[in-house]
């Protein structure tokens, strides 16, 4: 069944959504974001140890990439994504997040001169009137709502740092495998966003440490979204290839629409699920060759 891990991947990180909006209810944004990557890092360093031997001291270039990988990738993905998620609906945030293959293909046309076809340009047009209706779904019914175009709003923004991690990473492992990057990246990432957690907690913001359904959010977000899902996305593209991987990742906004509904009672318009199914169409015209 060459198809199970990267299918389980994608439900992983489609369940993020749901966990990551847990995880905030009752804890700040910024320790969630820290917390998780804290727990998440060293089995990375670990599963790399136990799989390619001891880790060797990263050259120059490597550590650049790596630092840059953490900065933008590790730490400033997860305290705009965690942000985002305080004030914004999770079946929002995996359509916002959805674009993310569209936005990884311009960007790679402009920074590292991957070829922009008719069809990525068709596709990038498509997806983000996919994503104006979605922001403005919210506008049609209940009028201006500050805090949740604010949630969208970071959620885009971490979505472009997922592009730009994307966009590095592959620089990066033309160097080292794909394990190595995520763990060095993850480590140096943690460097860069415990002190937000630690400032976020000493400023006395209203958090719940004790919260179990917060901790086992966050636990899911570290165990299943960051190192399972990794480990089983990296078997499925050996298995069945990048291309036919990427497919499946098609699936996550589907599944993380439907987890919404059922888990948090979230309610979805007309206008969502037309956003939907111009997102989805912007990505198929963008992965067409």
């Amino acid at each position: 069944m060459p198809y199970l891990w990267p299918t389980v991947a994608t439900f992983f990180w489609a369940g993020n959504f749901v966990a990551g909006r847990i995880a905030v209810q009752d804890i700040g944004p910024l320790s969630v974001g820290a917390l998780r990557v804290a727990i998440a890092s060293p089995i990375l360093f670990l599963l790399l140890w136990w799989q390619e031997g001891k880790p060797h001291w990263p050259d120059r270039r490597e550590a650049i990439l790596y630092v840059s990988l953490g900065a933008l990738g590790v730490a400033a993905f997860n305290l705009l994504y965690y942000s985002g998620m305080k004030y914004t609906m999770a079946s929002e945030a995996s359509l916002i997040m959805a674009v993310a293959p569209v936005t990884t293909a311009v960007l790679a046309a402009i920074f590292i001169g991957e070829k922009l076809t008719i069809w990525k340009l068709i596709g990038a047009i498509v997806s983000f009137a996919g994503v104006g209706l979605v922001v403005g779904a919210d506008l049609g019914v209940a009028g201006y709502n500050p805090a949740r175009l604010l949630g969208d709003a970071l959620i885009l923004a971490a979505t472009l740092a997922w592009t730009g991690q994307m966009i590095i990473s592959r620089v990066a492992m033309t160097r080292a495998s794909p394990l190595a990057v995520a763990a060095y990246s993850g480590v140096i990432g943690m460097l860069f966003l415990v002190p937000f957690g630690v400032w976020e907690t000493a400023t006395g913001s209203n958090q719940t440490f004790s919260s179990m359904p917060s901790w086992g959010a966050i636990l899911y977000g570290a165990i299943f979204a960051n190192v399972l899902a990794s480990v089983f996305w990296n078997v499925g593209i050996r298995d069945v290839g990048a291309s036919r991987a990427a497919v499946l990742s098609n699936l996550m906004p589907v599944i993380a629409l439907l987890l919404s509904v059922v888990l948090l009672s979230e309610v979805l318009l007309p206008m969502h699920l037309a956003g939907a199914a111009l997102v989805l169409m912007g990505v198929w015209f963008t992965m067409r060759r």
